[in-house]
């Protein structure tokens, strides 16, 4: 049977094959984007495994990955100069102790825990629109500027995870059409995402001659 999730999750691949074939190329900057898709790309491979062939859940490498995305994307919005080293280690600091604290300390590495992925999800919001408001004062053609276009696809996919994790939270203790109607979307809103992510990808500038 065709799973549809797992190929439109697959999308992901898109923007990784951009950044793996420019990878050193691209200003050095982005380079924990390309890890991050990397890290996206085996932990869709790995959860596929997992659920179809050892009828296991995939509750662990997804909450594992969800903060090794968190930690990268901080360090890419540093690397943008978003965020100094300052507060970029404070935000990694609440990211680190709000993750083992819901899922070692509270014992939920087994189950898909909102709380974590919404502090998480609001802090990469916060910073994506921070970055577009840099940008707004800097450039004049946004449409072609990288960061501009990542930042864009983010937004919308992080607003979109926070009331994802709402409505499940939600719809496990009593389902609703509308709870059905916000799970189902993710796939295609992901898949959406991961086709900005690869115009981003390309739009990324090259590194220049004094770059090392």
């Amino acid at each position: 049977m065709l799973d549809i999730t797992f190929l439109l999750s697959l999308t992901i691949v898109i923007p990784f094959i951009i950044l793996l074939i420019r990878r050193k190329q691209i200003e050095t900057a982005y380079q924990p984007l390309f890890w991050l898709l990397a890290t996206g790309v085996a932990a869709e491979i790995i959860s596929k495994i997992l659920f179809s062939y050892f009828n296991v859940s995939n509750a662990v490498c997804s909450n594992i990955y969800v903060l090794a995305e968190g930690l990268l994307l901080l360090l890419l919005f540093y690397n943008w100069k978003v965020i100094n080293k300052t507060t970029s280690t404070l935000l990694a600091f609440i990211l680190v102790a709000g993750w083992i604290t819901e899922h070692l300390v509270l014992q939920k590495i087994l189950l898909f825990s909102p709380y974590y992925r919404v502090i998480a999800c609001f802090v990469i919001v916060i910073l994506s629109i921070r970055q577009i408001s840099m940008l707004i004062t800097q450039e004049r053609n946004l449409l072609s500027n990288a960061r501009f276009i990542i930042c864009i696809g983010f937004i919308v996919l992080f607003v979109y995870k926070i009331i994802y994790e709402g409505v499940y939270a939600i719809s496990v203790m009593q389902a609703s059409t509308f709870a059905s109607i916000v799970i189902d979307l993710y796939s295609y809103i992901n898949a959406a995402i991961n086709l900005i992510l690869g115009i981003g990808a390309w739009l990324i500038p090259l590194k220049r001659k004094f770059d090392i």
